[in-house]
């Protein structure tokens, strides 16, 4: 179990400026996390497999968050603030977030749909898979498979910038980001030579999926707009690796390392479009991203040692 606590009470301006220069990105928030592992070793005849699963949870506690309405101008544009803002901000308040909880209590007195939200908790499995089994007296074969997941860094989730110039809120996090899903698969063998050397050799495969991409979310009017997080990116990563150590010398001892790599990225373009192009569409506002295509990188090292 890990507890974090976020008290982040930044801001700035220059007193010459009065408050067309302040800024602000206050939060209070306690994310927590919860990881619970299941494992289990079988043997048979030189043989050994491990099947396991990971169970993580992940939560904001009782944070709530400004999605309720993405294009509400009286919350994210650049209106002047109340005249006390500068004491606000000194007594270690929020200008941004006193203003959201105006607008949602509003809202909700009208019977309207709140400007704040209740972000997400995740609860998600892992499933691993293991085994290993001799070929010769001096070669063993080895097969892994796993999920692994991982939570966006916490200036992707929570992290804001607001202004009371220019166009008000230009950056927002995203809380409800959900983890960051790999899948991998290995395979490999390690053999021993003339027992001086022991050689490795290795493939593996990634798939990687919801990692996170900016999107720009702009009003009609051209009076409104800024950056978001999205989940709509992913890259799968193929590989080879070789190795060949020599652990048992009075003179030479050390390994030799040779790794090639071929990565591959690109949005997932039928959630982009489902999910968030088509409704804002309907709703005829606009929204910004770079659709980058696919990107192709080769890497190729060797290590010495």
């Amino acid at each position: 179990f890990n507890y974090v606590s976020l008290d982040n009470a930044r801001w700035a301006y220059w007193p010459s400026q009065d408050y067309f220069s302040a800024y602000e990105y206050n939060i209070n928030v306690s994310p927590r996390t919860l990881g619970a592992y299941v494992q289990d070793e079988i043997t048979f005849e030189g043989m050994v497999a491990n099947i396991g699963v990971r169970m993580d949870y992940y939560s904001n506690g009782d944070l709530k968050w400004p999605t309720g309405d993405p294009y509400n101008y009286d919350a994210f544009s650049s209106t002047a603030p109340p005249a006390d803002w500068l004491e606000t901000l000194e007594s270690g308040g929020s200008v941004a977030w006193d203003r959201w909880n105006e607008i949602d209590a509003q809202l909700r007195s009208e019977g309207l749909p709140g400007l704040l939200e209740s972000t997400k908790d995740w609860v998600v499995f892992s499933p691993r898979f293991g085994i290993s089994f001799p070929i010769s007296d001096r070669a063993k074969f080895y097969f892994n498979y796993g999920h692994f997941r991982q939570m966006p860094a916490y200036s992707e989730l929570y992290f804001y910038n607001q202004r009371w110039d220019k166009l008000g809120l230009y950056n927002l996090g995203n809380p409800n980001l959900p983890p960051i899903k790999t899948i991998q698969y290995e395979l490999g063998a390690d053999v021993n030579l003339f027992d001086q050397y022991l050689l490795h050799i290795a493939g593996y495969y990634k798939d990687i999926s919801g990692e996170i991409r900016n999107i720009t979310f702009n009003d009609n009017s051209g009076s409104l707009g800024y950056s978001y997080r999205t989940n709509d990116r992913y890259r799968d990563i193929e590989g080879l690796e070789v190795q060949i150590t020599k652990s048992i010398g009075e003179i030479f001892t050390g390994w030799i390392n040779l790794r090639y790599s071929h990565q591959s990225s690109e949005i997932q373009e039928d959630y982009w479009f489902q999910k968030i192009l088509l409704p804002i569409i309907q709703n005829r506002h606009s929204i910004t991203k770079i659709l980058p295509g696919l990107h192709r990188f080769h890497q190729l090292m060797l290590t010495l040692m």
